[in-house]
């Protein structure tokens, strides 16, 4: 349901002035870059491919990285001490990512 929304809204942008195109544009590009890093791209390289800012991609992969070890069981103290993000936000995340894929699929 979350992406059927979510693909309207992008062509509701596609369709209107250009400065929303450009802010969809914006978002493929993000959308993009996020898929590369979840395959193992480096930052770097993701960077210069979409044109997001590289400090952007390290955070995204930062959140990548935590949600792959939450996924792999990892207890969240080690997650924080691998990605700098406190046990409060791994906590969330973790919330957040159960609520994305419900267990059992």
């Amino acid at each position: 349901m979350e992406s059927n929304l979510w693909d309207r809204i992008k062509a509701y942008l596609e369709t209107s002035d250009q400065e929303l195109r450009s802010v969809s544009s914006g978002i493929t590009r993000i959308e993009m870059a996020i898929r590369l890093l979840e395959k193992g791209f480096d930052p770097v390289l993701t960077a210069e491919l979409t044109q997001v800012k590289l400090a952007f991609l390290y955070d995204i992969k930062r959140i990548i990285t935590a949600k792959h070890l939450i996924r792999k069981g990892v207890n969240l103290e080690s997650v924080s001490e691998q990605t700098g993000f406190s046990i409060s936000e791994l906590e969330q995340m973790k919330d957040d990512f159960d609520r994305e894929e419900p267990k059992g699929t």
